[in-house]
């Protein structure tokens, strides 16, 4: 008795010897996995910090396109008046300088 007494002690401290080795496996591959989850976490939020900040300056540049463009619409607007308004100068001018050149002429003739 005493034999198979020796023989289950012994086959339940390898069976126990086996289930600790298994556990402490099984305990640093969670680990493993705990730090690769963190690592991926952070990455995760390096990036979303990132699209984030991209689509700040996006949303301010589509801003700013607007108004470059609206800007622009006003200067053209403004150059148009102002060439409108020099067109209508220099043929008034135009006008006085034929009138006085008529007026000159005709005093000539009388």
């Amino acid at each position: 008795m005493h034999v198979v007494f020796f023989f289950v002690q012994t086959l339940y401290k390898a069976q126990l010897t086996d289930l600790r080795e298994d556990f402490e496996e099984t305990r640093r591959q969670n680990q493993e996995l705990e730090e690769e989850r963190n690592e991926l976490t952070r990455q995760l939020q390096i990036s979303v910090g990132k699209a984030d900040t991209e689509a700040l300056a996006k949303s301010i540049a589509h801003e700013t396109i607007a108004e470059l463009e609206k800007e622009k619409t006003m200067k053209e607007l403004e150059i148009k008046d102002l060439v409108a308004r020099h067109k209508t100068e220099i043929h008034n001018k135009e006008v006085l300088v034929n009138s006085v050149s008529y007026s000159k002429h005709v005093s000539f003739i009388a």
